[in-house]
């Protein structure tokens, strides 16, 4: 992916500046289903098979990204509207 390593340069400052500030952090990271059945037009050709749950290559890079205790990791597989109504959910309780 183009700009991947500058992207993840940017994501990780984000979430150091968050937790300066205790803000918590939430990651949100698209999955799919072993057997396929969510992914949708994703595979009409523009993208192969990925982010399957249970596969290790798949595993929030905790370390990496400053993951701490009281950070929310979030799963989906139907990122833009999913992480809009997980963010509801947390912004109502």
């Amino acid at each position: 992916m183009p700009g991947y390593k500058d992207r993840m340069i940017a994501a990780r400052d984000l979430v150091d500046s968050a937790h300066e500030n205790n803000i918590p952090v939430i990651f949100i990271q698209e999955v799919h289903r072993p057997d396929l059945i969510d992914f949708g037009r994703e595979l009409d050709g523009d993208e192969d098979v990925h982010c399957l749950e249970g596969d290790p290559r798949t595993e929030v890079a905790k370390e990496e990204m400053g993951y701490r205790k009281g950070d929310y990791i979030v799963q989906s597989d139907v990122i833009r509207r999913s992480s809009e109504l997980t963010l509801k959910s947390y912004c109502a309780a």
